[in-house]
């Protein structure tokens, strides 16, 4: 294709387009005068002839001539010495464009038919043998009257003239492939309106002029304009106006690709337009010439060959082996061999000349080799049996090209057709075998048809890598809606196949999927293949979506096979990555024993690391889960135990953990060891945690084990410590604890063992724990229990081998740390009669005046270590002349507070008569001795019991 410039069409024809110059003409088609568009140069030099000349396109009527009419004898020999009748016979003749033409008339058998200019007749055979007209043909060509030989029909060779109009009128007159070869056609054209039938029906078919652009094929231009033979090229605007100014009153007009086809009539025309009625009456007619053709002759050649390609297109095998074997009966009857029985050309073929070539073989073997190939394919048969057919049949296409090229005969459309096909048959079958290139030769070829059949052939052949680069250099994403239907669909499987492949992004086969179903496949396969592979790449969001567009177990129930149990083995997977982990079990149905079990159990294990523990536990006992760990192994069966584990730790029993220990390896054991034992510890089951600690080794080394477990295992150890009553070694492990996991939780738990053993009365293990550990670790804790440490400190010294020298400084401690006043009192109080009591006079007088205040404003009636502190008080200050009067006043009140507690004649309390006996030294001290004896003689009748020292004393009161 060339738009600028001269450039070659055919061996002996050059061509350049002019681009809108125009030159002055006369129209010999409408008759117009003046300029004309000068669209394409042809420049015309086989050998013994040069001509050069302007194709004109008429502004007035659209039609294309040449400016300079060549020179045309058809009435010479040439042809027939060159051998051109036995190729026209065989393969030269376009018999179905004549037969698909002649197919619409409507005329009754016995019809009177002409053809006119029909060469070797096949458009006159047509109507005789398949319509089953009479008529006769005009035709000044050597080759007419060999045509008439050869299919025994009555054509005349010579012109259709005015003098035979009196064998008229015709029902039918036909012209196929001439008013192009016509100088001037309105001339021709009235003669026909004069020879046909008032309800006769003229038929024209040519070249349309309007399918001659700079896009053109070379072949094709060629092929189209003819040089030295095509003088006028019609466009369907130019033939309607030359038919109706010939006196046609009706005319259609149609255009078909490079051809056009013109009916004519004086009256309304009725076309039948069932084109598949019509192939079906041309196939029955050629298989029907070829049966009747003789064995070995260019027409049985030229019949059969045709007849078999035409029904290996239409995949009729019958058709095919009927036809192939009246071509092998010809090649054995013509030339000695059997053509299935070729594996080369005949010696000489490929150089022979045209006329030596039907000598060594049909014309048409390429053709047929081609539809031989096609049906063996068709049968199922692999390409790598057919190749060699397809190889020697492109090398029969080429012996008769070549044989066409030196007589300057241009090439022959059907075989170049054929010989193109034929290459792309044999990339096809290099394709399927693997072989390298294919894809740059597909791309280099530039035919989309092609490409596409070759992406099936290479996706089909496994070579995803070699159809990707063929896919994105030429075919794009998609198969388009013009291809051929069948290659459409074989394409759109293809592309499905090709996206499902392991890395490839499933979601545009779902798009060739959709396409498919469109055109009425079912695409169930390519969808459940598709989720597997959205699945297998992760793509949860799009498997989701598409199952829930598709119902996948269904149609996987339909299918049925391995791909049925990938696509439920890939739900299963999408359940328990991205969906319901508990919904496994609708999937798994058919799936082997074991893989039903690891799939069950997975769910299991991702509903328990979701935290949805009842919902697990229920799930488990439904499907009968742990009866079929015994089919579990490996990481499964880990995974099992540990999930069992986990479950039993946050919503079951920590003591059951234990037992499934035994099959993790010691890194994941641990972890759930230590915290099986520290919620044993936290839920105060003692006795279970202590039997944990003797059965797993990494509870009895908690100092070497790291993690946060670890240490909530170490804290939990220091309690069970604490409980269990060994407070040593819960202070013991908290302070080394303390070291590994920090001073926060576990130094308030050796606080805890020292208040422990102290509240227990294990005084020895207390005062060990009382020293500077203990200070060191009341920081960390809060002040309610440093002031129990405190309080527990002053206990310990306030014992009897206690250092009392201390209870002062203790006291002090307390105040500082904020005990509270109640609280405070009572201990200081004790404090203070300890001091009192063990002698320590001095000690107690530093101590009293804080103590005076809260003497002071107690209140009645008195507890007992009140009533104890005043009755040490007031006997301290007893000891001193300066503090005699306080002494009288505290016990005096203490006295006071007794006889409240004591009704009159009862049992005194213990302190009463010392507390008596202090108050009577005191007024004597004082010279108040009138009223101490006053006082005992009130309560000597108050009271039994008065001891004798104070009997004593109002002995000289009664002498």
């Amino acid at each position: 294709m060339s738009s600028t410039g001269r450039y070659r069409i055919s061996a002996y024809t050059e061509a350049e387009w002019l681009h809108g110059r125009s030159q002055a003409a006369h129209c010999p088609n409408c008759g117009h005068e003046g300029s004309a568009e000068a669209a394409l140069a042809v420049f015309h030099h086989p050998p013994g002839l040069d001509l050069d000349y302007n194709l004109l396109r008429c502004p007035a009527c659209t039609v294309l001539f040449v400016d300079t009419l060549p020179v045309v004898d058809y009435g010479r020999d040439e042809l027939i010495e060159i051998g051109w009748p036995p190729y026209y016979a065989q393969m030269g003749a376009g018999t179905w464009p004549i037969a698909s033409a002649l197919a619409r008339i409507v005329k009754p058998a016995g019809a009177k038919v002409l053809e006119v200019g029909g060469a070797y007749g096949f458009g006159l055979d047509f109507c005789v043998h398949g319509k089953g007209w009479q008529g006769v043909g005009y035709d000044p060509s050597p080759l007419a009257a060999i045509g008439a030989k050869a299919l025994e029909l009555p054509v005349i060779q010579g012109f259709f003239t005015e003098e035979t109009l009196k064998d008229g009128p015709w029902d039918v007159i036909v012209g196929t492939e001439l008013i192009e070869h016509i100088n001037e056609p309105p001339e021709f054209l009235r003669l026909m309106r004069r020879a046909i039938a008032e309800d006769g029906v003229l038929m024209l078919t040519t070249p349309a002029a309007d399918f001659i652009t700079p896009d053109l094929a070379p072949l094709e231009l060629d092929a189209l304009i003819v040089p030295a033979a095509h003088v006028v090229l019609q466009s369907v605007a130019s033939m309607e106006r030359a038919l109706r100014d010939a006196g046609f009153a009706h005319v259609a007009v149609r255009q078909k690709r490079s051809a056009l086809v013109a009916y004519a009539s004086p009256s309304p025309l009725a076309l039948d337009e069932d084109q598949g009625a019509a192939w079906r009456a041309y196939r029955r007619y050629m298989e029907a010439r070829a049966a009747r053709a003789p064995v070995g002759s260019d027409i049985q050649f030229g019949f059969a060959g045709r007849a078999m390609f035409d029904a290996a297109n239409d995949a009729d095998e019958a058709a095919c082996e009927s036809a192939w074997a009246m071509l092998n009966e010809g090649a054995a009857a013509r030339y000695g061999y059997r053509l299935e029985d070729l594996t080369a050309l005949p010696d000489g073929a490929a150089q022979a000349q045209l006329e030596g070539l039907g000598e060594k073989m049909p014309h048409g073997l390429g053709m047929i080799l081609f539809a031989r190939a096609m049906q063996r394919l068709a049968r199922g048969e692999a390409r790598s049996a057919v190749r060699p057919v397809m190889a020697l049949g492109l090398q029969a296409v080429e012996a008769l090209q070549a044989a066409l090229g030196r007589r300057s005969l241009g090439d022959d459309l059907l075989s170049s057709s054929v010989g193109d096909v034929l290459r792309l048959e044999l990339l096809l079958c290099d394709a399927e075998a693997g072989a390298p290139g294919v894809a740059a030769a597909l791309i280099a070829r530039g035919d989309l048809i092609g490409g596409w059949r070759g992406f099936v052939a290479l996706v089909n052949a496994g070579d995803i890598e070699a159809a990707g680069r063929l896919r994105e250099a030429m075919l794009g994403a998609a198969p388009d809606a013009a291809l051929p239907a069948g290659l459409r669909r074989n394409a759109l499987m293809s592309l499905a196949n090709f996206h499902l492949t392991a890395d490839a992004d499933p979601m545009p086969a779902l798009a060739a999927a959709q396409a498919l179903e469109a055109l009425g496949e079912d695409v169930a396969a390519l969808r459940l293949e598709a989720f597997v592979r959205l699945v297998n790449r992760g793509d949860y969001p799009a498997a989701q979506a598409l199952a829930s567009s598709f119902d996948i177990l269904a149609r996987a129930a339909e299918i049925g096979g391995r791909l049925a149990q990938d696509a439920r083995l890939a739900g299963a997977v999408l359940a328990l990555s991205a969906g319901d982990p508990l919904s496994v079990p609708i999937w798994v149905e058919g799936l082997a024993p074991a893989r039903q079990g690891e799939l069950l159990a997975d769910g299991f294990v991702r509903a328990v690391n979701a935290g949805h523990y009842q919902p697990a536990r229920d799930f488990a006992q439904a499907q009968g889960l742990f009866t079929r760990a015994g089919l579990l192994c490996g990481r499964a069966a880990m995974d099992l135990a540990l999930a069992r584990a986990t479950l039993e730790l946050v919503d079951g029993d920590a003591a059951a953990v234990a037992p499934l220990l035994g099959g993790l390896a010691p890194d994941e054991a641990r972890p759930l060891c230590l915290d099986a034992f520290t919620r044993l510890v936290n839920q105060a089951r003692y006795d279970e945690a202590q039997a944990l600690v003797a059965t797993q080794p990494a509870l009895q080394t908690l100092a070497e084990q790291p993690g946060a477990a670890a240490a909530d295992a170490r804290l939990a150890s220091v309690i069970l410590a604490l409980h269990t009553g060994e407070n040593a070694r819960a202070a013991a492990q908290a302070l080394a604890f303390a070291a590994l996991d920090g001073p926060a939780k576990l130094q308030p738990l050796y606080v805890q063992a020292f208040l422990q053993a102290t509240n227990d009365g294990d005084f020895a293990t207390a005062r060990q724990l009382a020293g500077a550990a203990l200070t060191a670790c009341l920081p960390a804790c809060a002040a309610p229990r440093r002031q129990d440490a405190l309080v527990a400190l002053l206990v310990l010294d306030l014992q009897p081998d206690g250092a009392v020298s201390r209870l002062s400084e203790r006291l002090a401690a307390l105040e500082a740390a904020g005990l509270p006043s109640g609280r405070y009192q009572v201990l200081a109080f004790n404090v203070f009669t300890r001091l009192v009591n063990a002698g320590e006079p001095e000690a107690a007088r530093v101590l009293l005046p804080r103590l005076t205040p809260l003497m002071a404003a107690l209140q009645p009636p008195l507890d007992q270590p009140a009533r104890d502190a005043l009755f040490c008080a007031g006997m301290l200050h007893l000891q001193l002349p300066e503090t005699q009067r306080l002494a009288l006043g505290v016990l005096a009140r203490l006295r006071e507070d007794l006889v409240r507690q004591t009704p009159s004649g009862g049992p005194v309390h213990p302190l009463f008569w010392p507390a008596l006996r202090g108050e009577v030294i005191a007024l004597f001290a004082l010279t108040r001795g009138e009223e101490a004896v006053g006082l005992l003689k009130d309560y000597r009748q108050a009271y039994d019991g008065m001891p004798d020292d104070l009997l004593l004393v109002l002995e000289p009161q009664n002498a």
